[in-house]
């Protein structure tokens, strides 16, 4: 009896061992990375047009980043395909690309860009980078950092990691230029006018009739 119990006892621990103890989750990590000062895109110009570059990690395609200057700011809109989504999204700008953050060994530390983690994930994100003062056809440089998920058809999680990659575009000023005609600012010298200022307008005009 006390023999029974005691098999009983051990078949319930392991019953209960084999509960708790589950396969570890299948995880596969894709990486893309790139040399610190090799420029990956030019874009021509991103001044009111979006211009666009594919992420593709080990030769997948996962998603596309957009980007395009407004009121002297750069935007960086991430966009997943294909069930990618972002879990992290970082971007930071630089007039060289000595200018980026650096860590201790001086590598560009894609930790110190502005940006955020997402939990959730998301499917898309758009950063807003401020400019700053920059002179018509300046070079300006724009690095990106992201990290995205995914899962296969055998439901394993797939991560992927992609960056720094470096790009680079012109900057184009395109504040409109007013073109004012000279104003002649005065006082009537006039008895019967008192108290009143006027702004006048030259215009140089020829009347045809005038013109024999």
């Amino acid at each position: 009896m006390k023999r029974s119990f005691i098999v009983v006892v051990a078949i319930l621990i392991l019953l209960v061992l084999a509960g708790c103890i589950r396969p570890q989750e299948q995880e596969e990590i894709m990486i893309e990375e790139f040399s610190e000062n090799e420029i990956q895109f030019e874009l021509v110009s991103v001044s009111g047009l979006k211009s666009s570059y594919r992420i593709i990690v080990q030769r997948i395609h996962v998603g596309n980043v957009y980007a395009w200057e407004e009121d002297n700011s750069l935007f960086l809109k991430f966009e997943g395909i294909d069930g990618w989504l972002f879990t992290e999204t970082r971007a930071a700008t630089s007039l060289t690309i000595e200018g980026f953050p650096r860590n201790n060994k001086n590598r560009i530390d894609p930790s110190q860009f502005p940006g955020e983690t997402h939990n959730p994930p998301v499917f898309t994100h758009t950063m807003e980078l401020p400019l700053g003062d920059l002179n018509d056809g300046q070079k300006v440089y724009f690095g990106t950092f992201v990290r995205l998920i995914n899962f296969d058809f055998n439901g394993r999680r797939v991560k992927a990691e992609y960056g720094v990659c470096i790009n680079s575009f012109i900057y184009h000023d395109d504040t409109p230029v007013i073109d004012k005609k000279p104003k002649l600012e005065g006082d009537i010298d006039d008895p019967l006018v008192r108290g009143v200022s006027y702004d006048w307008e030259i215009e140089k005009s020829v009347d045809p009739e005038s013109v024999e």
